[in-house]
């Protein structure tokens, strides 16, 4: 199963109201990729993005995300360590027209599913309009996977299934999180 996971971090919870401050997205292929495809997994645009085994995924910081000081406390308290020295943020419009650009490089002809951890009910409702046409309607909640009669956390899964650190939230390695735990359970 080819999936995109998918994560943002954000100036809050409300999509309305708050912005993305950063995004990612792994593509791989449950029914080919293994664990080791995943730690070897190459940046989109570079050198090797489309080799067949490859696992492919873009990475990017947004800088017109306003004053942090206006971000949600939680937010704020969450990326405040990382999110002002960042040395390489880039404008919104451009970030999204590059991801625009990621998921119609690796969907092919066919629309793709997103895989995440709360990803329908959160990710997905940041993202432009523009990126519905790509996107399957149902989505992979990573929780799902490894329901027991209570979905859990992605923190959850980490510990249980003894990956190492906490969630980080920062997006490349929530995603990265998130697509090894789905291989897992899928191999």
């Amino acid at each position: 199963m080819k999936l995109i996971s998918l994560d943002l971090e954000t100036t809050g919870l409300c999509h309305e109201c708050c912005d993305i401050i950063e995004i990612a997205a792994i593509f791989f292929d449950t029914d080919v990729n293994t664990l080791e495809d995943l730690a070897n997994m190459v940046e989109y645009g570079r050198e090797g993005h489309g080799d067949s085994r490859g696992v492919t995924y873009f990475h990017a910081v947004i800088d017109d995300a306003g004053d942090p000081f206006d971000w949600e406390p939680g937010a704020y308290n969450m990326h405040r360590d990382w999110y002002g020295d960042y040395p390489h943020k880039e404008d919104y419009e451009s970030v999204m027209d590059r991801f625009i650009e990621f998921v119609g490089s690796v969907r092919g002809d066919r629309r793709i599913s997103l895989a995440g951890a709360n990803v329908t009910a959160f990710d997905g409702k940041f993202l432009p309009p523009e990126c519905n046409e790509h996107f399957r309607t149902r989505a992979l909640d990573i929780g799902s996977l490894y329901f027991n009669g209570t979905i859990p956390s992605l923190s959850t899964l980490k510990t249980d299934y003894l990956l190492e650190g906490s969630v980080t939230h920062r997006a490349l390695q929530d995603a990265y999180d998130v697509a090894r735990l789905t291989i897992m359970k899928c191999i």
